[in-house]
């Protein structure tokens, strides 16, 4: 079935292809991004995306928390906020981007106007909430409430937030701290509040959520916080129980009650995760005394528009680039630093520790973030992305030597499977933003070949015995094995590449076999990769397009994992006969998934049998028609899932955010570019705007579009025609100007996709 024959296929990538108002000056990224683009959505098309005030990768992401009437659901309460609620219960100051489970919630202040006593149950003080009066842009929220008559507004410094409200004249001015409240469903194990003045309230929580429980010695933030001007009077409050002035309370369910004899009220707000020493520490340095709130909102709007700058583009349509800006954004936000200003921090195994020579930072959603996140990072942002690294190998060595894959807070958890962490180390080496390569390898190899020893903050590879022996993770043995084992081949390609980069041909002997390991559960008569048992058997059946079948996958289907090999495109093809065979496969795939939508607008509310946008171990697929020589097929289907699945409104993502994972894919999309992590090479796609500027501190590279249509007919890098539909990042990082040929038809660019090297075939740098 021809790839261009469907008019609604057609319209999508008409939209994206430059018939757009074109612009010749760079974007305003800032004025641009929408903070409210993905906060909506239901079921599995839920962003759990949050609109509160934050900077680039802070400690403290402070705004709304939101509910409607007969309760929430965990899985679009997530971050803590819904558009779609009516009613405020106040603005919290931790949260976790983009995630299907809640947790934190550090400190919710609430502000109200009834007596103190009426103000302690969390369901009196909760606010009607009209959306349409929520105001937002990086680094700044405000909401104009009608009853009570309060406009509420939040800015934030890295690790403190600055809170501002205005109270209608003749309202009694009031301020709800409630210390033991966690977002949703998030369970307090224990808190304490306590009035060290009557401007000064300081304590902690210890917060029971999915993630934050797996913390060894338990997850507390705490908080140092000032508030002006000084209260006329004050009380705390446990439980239901309210008492006038005094200072000090302990429980699950503890806050504060301020009252004031002024219009407007400030408050000044920071974490740590240490101890009230170190929030205090923090405040004083990010937010001392005589801070203004106008100064505050516009350094950070200052450090929003220095991240934003990494990135310029220009042309293209109005909708495209308000999700680019906002896209940008969102891969911006995790991880989240960890560390105090004097550097110190609770380790995995919860030890306070000091970070030296870089930050440490939390919120590693490497399942996710390693394939599209990173490798951005690495790219436009360097530097950070080098810190980040630094991060993680810190985590590691904190943890005794083995490297964790999912974390929040000082948490390892069990969230997801593979060995991403892995990936992330080694593509961040190969590409220049790594820590000292033999370092890396050496924490990598310490956990790939075998079992973490009991007692380690980490889960290790799960099955990783087997794997090593057999070729592949038994059925029999381990649940959602096929994904284990597809996952392990691509960490154990990052692994190959590294240990070639640094000269350890014994290291790469061993784990070049086990890149290929995915083909051992590949079966011929049902075309997938299967489940495999100890002694080589299959399991009994499949049905290729069942969500999660038999616990044999992790979200998703047979059909969607049967192209997760990403770092051997050729050889996972070849599983499929010539290469027009496997385009063919994989043109059912995309075809499944686009009938999905048309048939039915609220498919996106269900996992998809189809091509999804919705879970990362199908992002890359779009582009694997490049190895089978049908490059227009990639750009078709990459321009269809970007202008189909992303938007502009509250529904604007496809699914779970998953810290900035499906943002990031918008980015490289509309660069015409996406990474193979680990690998030291790029695909060639089809950019979505007229010009991008990729600011590295090395000179600026410069990807520009010309001619007119949806297709790439030929791309030169510094006027040298590329051969092939990819690039190395040692070619890349050294160019200066990408310049794609567009028109009305395929062209012939790309239908040659060569061999591309590895990355120890490194080109001079």
């Amino acid at each position: 079935m021809p790839t261009h024959s469907s008019p609604l296929l057609l319209v999508a990538v008409l939209s994206l292809s430059g018939c757009g108002p074109r612009e010749a000056e760079p974007a305003d990224a800032f004025a641009l991004v929408d903070p409210f683009i993905g906060t909506g959505g239901a079921g599995f098309g839920s962003a759990n995306c949050h609109p509160g005030a934050t900077l680039p990768f802070g400690m403290v992401q402070v705004g709304p928390d939101t509910t409607r009437v007969g309760g929430v659901s965990d899985f679009d309460h997530a971050a803590g906020y819904h558009r779609a609620d009516r009613q405020l219960l106040g603005f919290s100051h931790s949260r976790l981007s983009g995630v299907s489970t809640p947790d934190l919630g550090a400190v919710l202040i609430t502000p109200g106007t009834l007596e103190p006593r009426a103000l302690v149950p969390l369901d009196a003080r909760t606010l009607p909430f009209a959306g349409v009066e929520e105001r937002a842009e990086p680094g700044f929220y405000s909401v104009q409430l009608k009853a009570p008559a309060v406009l509420a507004e939040l800015t934030a410094t890295s690790r403190a937030a600055h809170h501002r409200y205005h109270f209608a004249d003749g309202l009694p001015a009031r301020l709800v701290f409630d210390v033991g409240y966690g977002i949703a469903s998030t369970g307090v194990a224990a808190a304490h509040v306590e009035v060290v003045a009557p401007d000064r309230i300081e304590g902690w929580v210890e917060h029971r959520g999915r993630f934050s429980s797996q913390a060894v010695g338990g997850h507390k933030t705490f908080f140092s916080a000032v508030v002006s001007p000084v209260p006329t009077s004050w009380g705390t409050f446990k439980g239901e129980t309210y008492d006038d002035a005094v200072p000090t309370r302990d429980g699950q369910k503890v806050g504060a009650v301020l009252t004031f004899d002024a219009p407007e009220v400030t408050v000044r707000l920071a974490l740590s995760y240490v101890g009230v020493a170190g929030a205090r520490g923090n405040l004083d340095a990010e937010l001392p005394a005589g801070a203004r709130f106008e100064d505050t909102r516009t350094a950070a709007a200052a450090a929003w528009r220095a991240q934003l700058s990494r990135l310029r583009f220009a042309g293209g349509d109005a909708r495209t680039q308000q999700i680019l800006a906002t896209a940008l954004y969102r891969a911006a936000l995790a991880p989240n630093l960890h560390a105090d200003v004097d550097g110190a921090y609770p380790g995995l195994d919860g030890a306070v520790r000091v970070a030296t020579g870089h930050r440490q930072h939390h919120f590693f959603s490497l399942w996710d973030t390693s394939r599209t996140v990173h490798p951005l990072l690495s790219l436009i942002d360097p530097r950070r992305q080098r810190e980040l690294a630094d991060s993680l190998l810190q985590m590691g060595d904190d943890a005794g030597g083995a490297l964790p894959r999912w974390t929040a807070g000082h948490a390892s958890t069990s969230v997801t499977l593979g060995a991403p962490a892995d990936v992330m180390l080694a593509d961040s080496v190969l590409t220049g933003a790594g820590p000292p390569a033999d370092r890396v390898l050496d924490l990598i190899l310490a956990s790939a070949e075998a079992p973490v020893p009991a007692g380690r903050p980490v889960p290790g590879r799960e099955g990783v015995a087997s794997y090593v022996r057999r070729g592949w993770v038994p059925a029999d043995e381990e649940s959602r094995s096929v994904s284990r084992t597809l996952e392990y081949a691509i960490a154990d390609a990052a692994i190959t590449r590294l240990a070639r980069h640094v000269g350890r041909a014994d290291v790469a002997a061993r784990f070049a076999p086990r890149a290929r390991s995915y083909a051992a559960l590949f079966d011929p008569a049902t075309r997938a990769f299967r489940g495999r048992n100890a002694d080589g058997t299959f399991v009994a059946r499949l049905d290729p397009l069942v969500y999660e079948e038999q616990g044999l996958y992790y979200g998703g289907n047979a059909a969607q994992y049967a192209w997760l090999a990403p770092h051997d495109p050729s050889g996972l093809l070849g599983l499929f006969g010539p290469p027009e065979a496997a385009a063919d496969e994989l043109e059912r795939l995309f075809a499944r998934g686009r009938q999905e939508r048309e048939r039915d607008p609220l498919s996106g509310l269900l996992p998809s049998s189809g091509y999804t946008q919705q879970n990362e171990h199908a992002l890359h697929a779009a582009f694997l028609f490049l190895a089978a020589g049908r490059p227009e097929r990639t750009q078709t289907w990459v321009q269809w899932i970007a202008a189909t699945q992303y938007g502009t409104g509250a529904d604007g993502l496809p699914g779970n955010e998953d810290a900035g994972a499906l943002s990031a894919w918008f980015v490289w999309a509309a660069m015409g570019l996406y990474p193979n992590p680990g690998q030291g090479w790029y695909w060639l796609g089809v950019p979505l705007v007229d010009r991008l500027e990729v600011t590295r501190p090395d000179g600026a590279l410069v990807i520009s579009r010309r001619g007119e249509g949806p297709f790439v007919h030929d791309v030169t890098l510094d006027g040298e025609r590329l051969p092939h539909p990819w690039v190395t990042h040692a070619r890349l990082a050294r160019g200066r100007a990408l310049v794609f040929t567009m028109g009305e038809t395929p062209g012939a660019f790309g239908r040659d996709f060569g061999r591309p090297p590895t990355a120890d075939v490194d080109e001079p740098r």
